[in-house]
């Protein structure tokens, strides 16, 4: 995947699909990934990236935004964990949030981990990846790996033919 000449790549881990943003509302991600296991369940565990570039990205108040955002769509949100995992570039800062969603008439128990990425960029700018997986709480302790094997795999690279600025 590629922004403003700034390209990810990871690998999917088994069991995972790619599918479009929209499949899951998510329409401004980059990628979105589907639990196989989970397709027929009312909520499909996903993990989605979505990049933008941001003047100084200040990570404890893009996850408090986050939050505020979750928290208009869903009940009882919580959050689990919230840690600044590095000060030095990348930086990056992690939530772990748990929710109830309502979906078609049931509520579900939704766990979700959060990973923000902040880049530095030429100037004040900073390309920002937030990563997010989302699951029902039974099945998280199980996706949580996985999405550690995702986050592994993941490399950036920066192309300055393909335009902006590192």
């Amino acid at each position: 995947m590629a922004y403003q000449g700034f390209s990810f790549q990871a690998r999917v881990p088994d069991g995972w699909i790619s599918t479009d943003p929209s499949a899951v509302h998510e329409d401004g991600a980059s990628l979105v990934l589907l639990r196989q296991a989970d397709l027929a369940r009312p909520f499909t565990t996903n993990i989605t990236v979505s990049e933008q570039r941001v003047r100084n990205a200040d990570l404890p108040r893009f996850a408090a935004a986050y939050r505020r955002r979750l928290a208009g769509r869903t009940k009882q949100l919580a959050v689990m964990r919230e840690a600044r995992l590095s000060d030095t570039p990348p930086r990056q800062h992690a939530q772990e949030l748990r929710f109830t969603l309502t979906l078609d008439g049931g509520d579900v128990e939704v766990m979700q981990a959060q990973f923000l990425t902040a880049v530095p960029t030429e100037g004040s700018g900073d390309y920002l990846m937030q990563t997010v997986l989302s699951a029902p709480a039974d099945v998280y302790p199980a996706a949580k790996g996985e999405l550690a094997e995702f986050v592994e795999s993941l490399s950036s690279t920066w192309n300055s033919s393909a335009g902006g600025t590192p």
